[in-house]
């Protein structure tokens, strides 16, 4: 589980990593120079989204999750069978779902065709909207063939069930 507090942490030791590779950079070989830079560069963007997920998590009164923005505990790959928990917050394409998503009053099994990476986005990342993060998402064909989606804590994997 994430918290405010240990993503205040990784941040720190995300940053401690890129320093150690901006020191680095001064090795002789071109190439190996230009890698470290991008992996100096990796790890100041993942210790900013850090910061950025613990901020928001304050703002919404979240005091832990399992997944939040990029960061989280459970891998969900293709074509994979999943349930989705009763209570959860489906959206999608066609008649029967409503633009602000529909709750499922039951859990279901369906099979994630793909997933999204979560992000998040602040002023400090160079976003010059209001402080956003989004979960992965975990995509399925749905009735008629329209496309589901729900975001990742609400999916539970069915080897788990």
């Amino acid at each position: 589980m994430f918290t405010p507090d240990s993503l205040l942490d990784m941040a720190i030791d995300f940053e401690a990593q890129a320093n150690g590779l901006t020191v680095s950079t001064m090795v002789s070989d071109a190439a190996l120079a230009s890698d470290y830079r991008g992996k100096a560069y990796d790890f100041r963007r993942k210790s900013m989204e850090a910061t950025v997920c613990a901020e928001w998590m304050e703002n919404h009164g979240i005091t832990e999750a399992p997944m939040i923005g990029p960061f989280g505990n459970i891998k969900i790959e293709q074509h994979v069978k999943v349930r989705i928990k009763a209570g959860a917050t489906v959206f999608g394409f066609g008649k029967e779902i409503p633009h602000g998503g529909k709750i499922t009053t039951r859990s279901y099994t369906v099979t994630a065709t793909s997933i999204d990476n979560g992000y998040a986005m602040s002023a400090a990342c160079g976003y010059k909207g209001k402080l956003e993060v989004r979960n992965q998402q975990v995509h399925w064909a749905g009735t008629g063939g329209y496309w589901r989606w729900t975001d990742a804590n609400n999916v539970i994997l069915e080897e788990t069930v």
